[in-house]
């Protein structure tokens, strides 16, 4: 599995330093983000331009969590290249 990099930024005055935003960057350039938001609480969250705004993840566990995310956007991936495929042989 390709590494994930915490990107987490801290108040010099947080005491708690619990990771909570982590980053891939895929070959391409795209950044697969997995975080937590103030909007869902104990709750994580991805962001992928282009493909997903936010959305929130149905795992509480962090490494669960970034699997669900790879699978998303695996899903997206899949579906861009079956439409890319289908354009070629018309």
């Amino acid at each position: 599995m390709r590494h994930w990099e915490d990107v987490t930024s801290f108040s010099k005055n947080d005491k708690d330093r619990t990771p909570k935003t982590w980053l891939m960057t895929l070959a391409s350039g795209t950044r697969m983000v997995v975080t937590r938001h103030i909007d869902y609480p104990g709750k994580w969250i991805i962001r992928c331009d282009p493909y997903i705004d936010m959305q929130v993840l149905r795992s509480d566990d962090i490494d669960k969590a970034k699997e669900e995310a790879i699978k998303m956007i695996l899903a997206y991936v899949k579906s861009d290249m079956d439409t890319l495929t289908r354009m070629l042989s018309e």
